[in-house]
């Protein structure tokens, strides 16, 4: 049997019209729908093509684009439910709405089931429903190819924020992996360094107490006698040498410090005992160069736990950096107390620190310059040992300068401290 392919169209504006294909063999049945579409009482106008085949159909959706097909479920050449799923083969973004000759409800469920948007029965009351079932299935159609795109983006959205996230991921594994090997190499090196600066340090000790030693015996005339010369040359030879030592001891004690190798004998003290025998130390340097040196001490000092010995060696360290660097005027040594702390303060009027030379007094192997560009004798350490010294103490260090008025270093320990030890934290 021949399939014809019959087209009506309705010649109107593409933006206006709602394109319809009908996939229809009965003519009545035909004329029917098409009479339904073309007087449509409301504001839409309908451009209708129709097939009496499933072959012709096929033709159209392969051609043209349509809004809407409504389809007769029995076909010249395909019936029931199968019709539904061929048409959707062809084209499945295309909302269907299934024709049915029988009020049978499973069959338009399952026409549904099959991908139709709805279904009406042929007959008597379909110009009622057929408009308003094409702009519904229209309407359903739009939101649920809406919806797929927005689920199919976002799909992709989520693909590619797991695959970047899953490479940052790796990358941050790959990082912390190199940093633990790069954690340990340093911790290796520190160590090795460590090891050897101790290693170097008392193994100069050893010879520097021999040359000490001969040459105190030989200053002393213990091997005959010396012309004024050599006695001059000897004297050098002993303040090189004591020099020396005192690199070698800054070196070791700051390595200590920093391994946390340094026991600390805490008990109550009183810091201005403490500054009145570092005062009686110093002094014969300070007369010396000629620096007046004085005491300015709080009275009624309350006691204070800290190692004697710790805190001797950081005033001694902060009188002898002043005595560095004041060629004249005065350094002094004061006292104070406050809210449950104590202060002690040297301060000096030598040439005093430039601001952009303060954040490097406190740092270790700094030399900080004595006018013009030359720098002090020594190894920059005694800053930093007095800086360790004091923190350990749970007590804070700081500096104030003017340049060219002078210069104030304050230490501050508390008088009363909750911890109970004073041994270096790991």
């Amino acid at each position: 049997m021949e399939t014809k392919v019959i087209k009506k169209t309705q010649v109107l504006m593409e933006k206006d019209v709602t394109r319809v294909l009908l996939v229809e063999d009965n003519a009545i049945d035909r004329l029917l729908i098409e009479r339904v579409l073309t007087e449509c009482p409301q504001l839409i106008k309908f451009a209708t093509d129709s097939a009496e085949s499933l072959s012709a159909a096929a033709e159209f959706l392969g051609s043209r684009e349509y809004d809407l097909v409504l389809l007769d479920l029995r076909l010249p050449d395909s019936s029931g439910i199968e019709t539904v799923r061929k048409v959707n083969e062809v084209n499945p973004r295309i909302p269907i709405v299934v024709l049915t000759g029988l009020d049978d409800e499973q069959t338009g469920l399952s026409a549904i089931k099959a991908g139709a948007m709805d279904y009406l029965v042929k007959g008597e009351g379909l110009d009622n429903v057929l408009v308003r079932t094409i702009q519904y299935a229209i309407e359903r159609n739009r939101m649920q190819q809406a919806l797929q795109e927005a689920h199919d983006k976002l799909e992709m959205q989520v693909e590619e924020r797991t695959r970047k996230l899953s490479k940052a991921n790796e990358l941050l594994k790959k990082e912390i992996v190199e940093r633990k090997k790069t954690e340990e190499k340093i911790k290796e090196a520190m160590e090795i360094k460590s090891q050897f600066v101790s290693m170097v340090s008392h193994e100069l000790r050893t010879p520097l107490t021999a040359l000490k030693e001969g040459i105190r015996l030989v200053a002393q005339e213990k091997t005959g006698k010396l012309n004024d010369e050599q006695k001059e040359f000897l004297d050098i030879a002993r303040r090189n040498v004591d020099r020396l030592a005192r690199l070698v001891n800054d070196i070791l004690d700051f390595q200590k410090l920093g391994a946390g190798k340094v026991e600390f004998d805490i008990r109550e003290n009183d810091v201005n005992e403490v500054a009145k025998e570092v005062y009686a130390a110093m002094t014969p340097a300070a007369q010396n160069v000629g620096v007046d040196f004085f005491l300015d001490l709080e009275e009624d000092m309350p006691g204070v736990k800290f190692d004697r010995d710790k805190i001797t060696q950081v005033l001694i360290n902060l009188v002898g950096n002043a005595l560095k660097f004041t060629e004249r005027g005065n350094i002094t040594i004061s006292t104070s107390k406050g809210e449950n702390i104590i202060q002690v303060s040297v301060s000096d009027t030598g040439p005093g620190i430039k601001a952009e030379d303060l954040p490097k007094v406190f740092r270790e192997f700094e030399q900080l310059q004595k006018g013009g560009d030359r720098k002090v004798g020594g190894t920059g350490l005694g800053l930093a040992i007095s800086k360790e010294i004091i923190e350990q103490h749970r007590g804070k260090i700081c500096v104030e300068s003017e340049y060219g008025k002078g210069t104030t270093f304050h230490f501050i320990l508390p008088i009363w401290e909750r911890r109970k030890t004073w041994r270096r934290e790991s």
